[in-house]
């Protein structure tokens, strides 16, 4: 069986045989470009696959199988065209990967938090999609279960451009992390500048997010308001674009998914709204029974 994954960045592929891994590998390994993104005329997946078949001495003829979410570029989906190609959403493929490392017939909730997820139907305007934000599951020996989940609202784009998803943490954090001046798919320095700041523009974040009371909509987030991201632009300005501003931004950000993080919480547990309040130690022994997977 051949393993895909990655939907627009950190593409990788592994061939399984049984219950065993044979051989696994990530794209930027081969490629050498950080997040195995891929030039317009490259597959982003090819030399992964390649490597895979090639240890085992297999061709994709040799393949029974191959499985992967379905956030699968065209491109890979048209090359494995004959490939009994079987796709999941993305969102399961997060929360499966989470549970498959905890030992076999465990009970475990998952919640899946990222940029955005698959499609799962659209507006009645027709002119954007829904795609996942948060989804909530049940994990044990009997098979899983989707207990909730939270859509966000995406501009449907005749070409491959960037999407604006409402409702989304990820794309939070990657419109804080754009305005402070870093790059795509530079988050993380925003998360190691978050520790130096203080949440000082949370009450400023929090104009445009709410969190809600069921999974359905656990955040709210308002990222196709343009205000969001002058108002964002504002701050860093009215700071002079140092280094304060910019960690007490990062920080104000993390606070959030902080926030956002505890009220999803409250769905496995029926922690009562306000359970944030509780302590650091309870928290932590609370979430050791919750896999996270973003």
């Amino acid at each position: 069986m051949l393993g895909l994954g990655g939907s627009d960045h950190d593409f990788a592929a592994a061939l399984v045989c049984n219950d065993d891994v044979r051989v696994a590998i990530e794209q930027e390994r081969l490629s050498r470009r950080k997040h195995g993104l891929s030039l317009w005329y490259e597959s982003p997946l090819q030399r992964s696959i390649d490597y895979c078949t090639e240890a085992e001495g297999i061709s994709l003829a040799d393949i029974q199988s191959t499985v992967s979410a379905d956030t699968l570029p065209a491109r890979v989906r048209y090359m494995l065209r004959n490939q009994n190609l079987r796709e999941f959403t993305h969102h399961l493929c997060h929360a499966a990967s989470a549970y498959m490392m905890l030992p076999a017939g465990a009970t475990a909730g998952v919640i899946v938090y990222d940029g955005f997820g698959s499609i799962s139907g659209q507006s009645d305007d027709g002119l954007r999609n829904l795609r996942e934000t948060f989804s909530f599951f049940r994990f044990g020996p009997e098979g899983f279960e989707c207990i909730g989940q939270t859509v966000g609202l995406a501009y449907i784009e005749r070409d491959d451009f960037p999407i604006t998803v409402t409702n989304s943490a990820g794309l939070l954090y990657e419109l804080v992390t754009g305005i402070l001046g870093y790059d795509i798919m530079d988050a993380g320095k925003t998360m190691g500048l978050a520790a130096h700041g203080c949440p000082r523009y949370l009450a400023a974040l929090e104009q445009f997010v709410s969190y809600g009371d069921e999974p359905s909509a656990c955040f709210g987030c308002a990222l196709d308001d343009p205000l969001f991201a002058s108002t964002l632009e504002e701050i860093v300005a009215a700071g002079g674009g140092g280094f304060s501003v910019k960690a007490d931004l990062a920080a104000s950000a993390q606070e959030i998914f902080n926030r956002a993080l505890l009220n999803c919480e409250r769905f496995f547990y029926g922690c009562p709204k306000g359970c944030e309040a509780s302590s650091p130690l309870d928290r932590t022994i609370r979430w050791r029974a919750i896999g996270i997977s973003s």
